[in-house]
């Protein structure tokens, strides 16, 4: 259905078949057959033998009218590669002009000498008349006036001898001189420059072929999309199954097509498409409404609409390796806003990256319903999961800000292919429509996200210092000092200790080198195991096998705010293998470098009151006279995550914190009434900060409002 490589199979059901309908499955429609191949089901009727001759003379007349047009284009692309090559590079250029003068004085002397004895210049000399001198008439000289025809030919004998021996020494000077990076370069320069005029004149093709349908030949087409089936993933019944309604529907169309309609409640489901409109794909997702109402806005505008390609570059400098330039994942930027976040670990290694430069706009190609649309504010290297657009004659803050709005983001959700990772195609961007206003209004919706993004910047470093003041808080209620640490220097990281303190433990020195301790003189010391079950079992015993229960992977937890997502659902049959937890128990990831970014959070309202996630949890429940959310607190200190990264154990990238660690960890116990007014605190702390955050969000989502408005007002 999208894939750009059976392009040609699309073509030939386009020529020899009318689609009258074409219903998507979901991607599990084959998974327990061990396929998970997105599937769709064409309805097609074979034309007659009439109609395919018609449609076929239609094509013929098209493209013999745009080979006129293109192939000249494209000619002329050659021999300007040819000229350039033949020149040769920038130090071949010089050699030709360092022997030019010599060339043309010994071709002017034969010229002379040709006819004063009538003779026609040898191919030899006519050619390299027109290469050193093409737009010079050759001077006649008068030294040979006076010659009779015999000296005149030992003359000419001469003189070609001399043509001869400096164009021998020319060529050694001229091939000593080659660049072959040079060469290829233009070659590669001269086959992107010839593609894109293929490329553009096989987009005119389908776009003639296009408008001779929706002209000659345009009917509607079924579309629709079945999300159940009445089976899932593994085969097991499911009660319902779209397919049901969708062959119903279908019914009534063919029934009367031309006056079919379908209920506004089923308008994203089951739709109508024309002939006219399909454009190099069949999936119905690619004609929702979502996406056709986007479109239909940005033609209604008072402004000019034109495809992204013809305001922007596609930069493709691949890098290799780039130690020096900061590396941009998609990770690293936000949702919605396209803001930057850096990396808090080490810097992310990576086979190949794109070149980007400030000023440039990072769009992306994998789940471009996240929203992450950047706009550059330094140099640096991407992951080749963004495209990298060089912004033309546009304001690029108004380009990045259109390409982040619900016009865009809309279109983009509807033309992702692609199962697991879905993406976008480079002709699907390439031809996203752009509108293009005044330069003035460019520059004033540019002025006003600018300043919705320095307030936005505000609101966030107010939420951040709020979350930031939370360890201060604890350690400062619990009357906790951490030890100072030692300056990190080759003085200090060559030590002694007892050996009392190493017997039946590990022999690293990292764990001993420094001190951590959450001593309080406040309140009383207690193990950490005694306050806490560390990974206790929870049986699932006793639940139906297919029972739903919540689902966390380690990405639904927020290392921000200590809180989960409970949006997943597993049945108790698919909990074979994850971690088990239950309401009120506390998941702590144990694995880099989710540990260091405080990756935990005590989950609740469970559905069933249990749930499973990621094997890389600990899970801690509390014993009586605890609140959980207290011992939360305790391990979500930046100061406790940085020693227990000097607790990890093995590979590197694979580094976890053993359940050992805490059993040995030694925390306060205040009164329970104190540990729930550290919770309470935190818990409206950390409130607070989601409503700023919140604030800040909608300052910039109000910002694209007013700009869509701006875009789309009425004349």
């Amino acid at each position: 259905m999208t894939n750009s490589s059976l392009q040609y199979v699309r073509d030939y059901i386009e020529r020899h078949f009318q689609i009258l309908a074409v219903v998507s499955l979901p991607q599990i429609a084959f998974s327990h057959y061990g396929a998970g191949v997105k599937t769709s089901i064409l309805f097609l009727r074979k034309f007659s033998e009439q109609e395919y001759d018609r449609y076929q003379a239609a094509i013929n007349q098209i493209t013999h009218k745009n080979e006129a047009i293109y192939i000249p284009k494209i000619t002329a692309l050659e021999d300007e590669r040819k000229s350039l090559i033949a020149k040769g590079s920038p130090a071949q250029v010089d050699v030709t002009e360092t022997y030019r003068q010599q060339f043309i004085t010994i071709l002017e002397n034969i010229d002379t000498l040709n006819q004063k004895l009538d003779k026609t210049p040898t191919k030899k000399v006519q050619t390299l008349s027109a290469f050193f001198f093409p737009d010079i008439d050759a001077t006649p000289t008068t030294e040979f006036e006076l010659f009779n025809a015999q000296t005149a030919r030992v003359e000419l004998k001469t003189q070609t001898d001399k043509l001869n021996a400096l164009e021998k020494e020319y060529r050694a000077a001229f091939k000593a001189a080659a660049d072959p990076a040079w060469e290829n370069q233009i070659k590669a320069e001269s086959k992107e420059q010839i593609d894109a005029v293929k490329e553009e004149w096989a987009d005119k093709n389908a776009e003639d072929i296009r408008e001779w349908v929706k002209e000659n030949a345009d009917h509607p087409i079924f579309m629709a999309i079945a999300e159940r089936i009445g089976y899932d993933a593994t085969g097991r019944k499911d009660e319902i199954n779209d397919l049901n309604t969708i062959c119903e529907e279908y019914r009534k169309f063919t029934e009367n097509p031309d006056f079919f309609r379908v209920s506004p409640d089923r308008e994203n489901q089951i739709f109508l498409t024309y002939r006219g409109d399909i454009l190099g794909r069949f999936d119905p997702s690619a004609y929702r409404s979502l996406r056709t109402n986007s479109i239909n806005a940005i033609k209604s505008s008072k402004y000019q609409s034109i495809d992204l390609k013809d305001v922007v570059e596609f930069r493709k400098e691949i890098v290799i390796d780039s130690s020096e330039l900061p590396y941009v994942g998609l990770e690293n930027i936000q949702s919605n806003t396209g803001f930057y976040v850096p990396s808090t670990g080490e810097k992310e290694s990576f086979n190949s990256a794109l070149k980007f430069e400030v000023g440039d706009i990072l769009f992306p190609k994998l789940r471009p319903y996240l929203n992450k649309v950047h706009l550059a504010q330094f140099k640096g290297v991407c992951s080749t999961e963004f495209h990298v657009l060089k912004v033309k004659d546009l304001n690029n803050l108004y380009l990045s800000t259109f390409l982040s709005s619900e016009l865009v983001v809309d279109q983009t959700t509807c033309l992702m292919t692609g199962n697991t990772l879905p993406r976008l195609q480079p002709k699907d961007v390439q031809r996203l429509p752009i509108l293009v206003p005044p330069s003035n209004i460019q520059n004033h919706i540019a002025s006003f996200m600018r300043s919705a993004y320095a307030q936005k910047k505000q609101k966030e470093q107010q939420a951040d210092a709020l979350l930031d003041s939370i360890d201060d808080y604890v350690l400062t209620e619990l009357g906790i000092e951490i030890p100072h640490q030692k300056d990190n220097n080759i003085q200090n990281r060559i030590f002694t200790t007892m050996s009392g303190a190493v017997s039946g433990q590990r022999f690293d020195p990292e764990i001993y080198y420094r001190v951590y301790s959450l001593h309080t003189k406040s309140y009383p010391m207690e193990r950490l195991q005694n306050c806490v079950f560390i990974n206790p079992t929870t049986s699932f015993h006793g639940y139906e096998l297919d029972t739903s229960v919540t689902f966390i992977p380690m990405e639904k937890v927020s290392a921000k705010y200590g809180e989960t997502d409970l949006s997943l659902c597993k049945v108790v049959a698919e909990a074979k293998g994850y971690t088990r937890f239950r309401d009120d128990d506390l998941i702590w990831a144990k694995i880099t470098p989710c540990m260091e970014n405080g990756k935990s959070a005590v989950v609740d309202n469970l559905k069933a009151g249990i749930g499973c996630g990621s094997t890389e949890f600990h899970v801690f429940r509390a014993l009586e006279g605890i609140n959980i959310h207290y011992i939360h607190a305790l391990l979500r200190l930046r100061s406790l995550r940085e020693h227990a990264a000097l607790h990890f154990t093995g590979s590197a990238g694979q580094q976890r914190v053993s359940s050992e660690f805490f059993k040995d960890l030694i925390i306060p116990k205040p009164p329970i009434e104190k540990q729930t007014e550290i919770a309470d605190y935190i818990t409206k702390s950390r409130n607070r900060a989601k409503q700023l955050q919140h604030e800040a969000d909608a300052i910039v989502e109000k910002a694209k409002e007013r700009a869509e408005q701006i875009l789309l007002a009425e004349v």
